[in-house]
């Protein structure tokens, strides 16, 4: 059976200890009562459209909504402790520099492949192999939607 979640554990290059240019933390105050920055990451995927990346100095949500065929909402989010202050325990431009390059990059190549799949010459064919999550999550989804249909 198909799961549309994924959890994973990894560890974090350089310093390894945030999303920031140089790896170090973005925020002074750590999350719950952890003593160390030092924990690389625990992310939770659901599929197709939420992403959670849990760290010790914050967490970063990502989410899509499709609003049309051609129009996609992104949201992203970062929490940092509730007692965290701006200016004082983290800057915000460290905090939020990573995912707003990677929200840019993401953005221009779904642009580009929109105007590929709304060319008139275009025929769809199988999903790319690192895309293998989303293809099961589209393989589920389709028969679902068959199965509701009978």
């Amino acid at each position: 059976m198909v799961s549309g979640f994924r959890v994973q554990r990894e560890a974090l290059d350089g310093k390894g200890e945030s999303y920031t240019l140089d790896g170090s933390a973005a925020s002074r105050r750590l999350l719950g009562d952890l003593d160390t920055p030092r924990l690389g990451r625990l992310s939770l995927h659901t599929q197709p459209n939420a992403w959670c990346h849990f760290l010790a100095d914050h967490v970063v949500t990502f989410s899509v909504l499709p609003l049309s065929v051609d129009r996609t909402l992104v949201r992203t989010t970062w929490l940092v402790h509730e007692d965290a202050v701006e200016g004082t325990d983290y800057d915000l431009d460290t905090l939020t520099h990573v995912w707003k390059a990677t929200n840019e990059q993401d953005a221009a190549l779904c642009a580009l492949a929109q105007r590929g799949v709304s060319t008139p010459g275009y025929e769809p064919g199988p999903y790319s192999a690192s895309e293998y999550q989303v293809d099961a999550f589209v393989t589920w989804y389709v028969q679902q939607m068959k199965e509701h249909l009978r």
